[in-house]
């Protein structure tokens, strides 16, 4: 089952979409980030590690190897928003999701998944793009 977004869909956000998103976002240890400098976009398969209360972070794909990380700030970065993140996200706003591709009565056409249906994280981002 896809558990996150990908940058594709990311980059789909207008620039104010996706400066709403960083502003919601609060980075979190386990999160997963796209790069998105200089409008180059790149999907990376590194995790937060580690966050400072002023909400920069360090990202890796091994742990092993922190001294040579440096501090990152979110305003380069948005987050491989999980099904759980996008819920959050919509919050009052989600009232039903039905499997056959109707949330927020929003009908998503298509990502479909198996039996035609949209797979989840592609049915709540459709309606993430929509409150953004």
């Amino acid at each position: 089952m896809k558990q996150r977004i990908t940058a594709a869909q990311l980059a789909e956000l207008s620039p104010e979409q996706q400066e709403r998103l960083r502003e919601w976002w609060k980075p979190a240890v386990s999160d997963m980030v796209v790069e998105c400098k200089t409008n180059k976009w790149y999907d990376m398969d590194e995790t937060i590690i580690c966050i400072k209360n002023t909400g920069e972070f360090i990202f890796s794909d091994n742990p092993d190897y922190m001294d040579c990380l440096y501090w990152e700030k979110k305003d380069d970065y948005l987050p491989k928003l999980t099904i759980g993140q996008c819920i959050e996200l919509l919050g009052i706003r989600l009232k039903k999701i039905d499997y056959d591709g109707f949330i927020n009565n929003y009908y998503v056409q298509t990502n479909t998944g198996t039996n035609g249906k949209p797979k989840l994280i592609d049915a709540l981002f459709a309606a993430v793009k929509e409150v953004l």
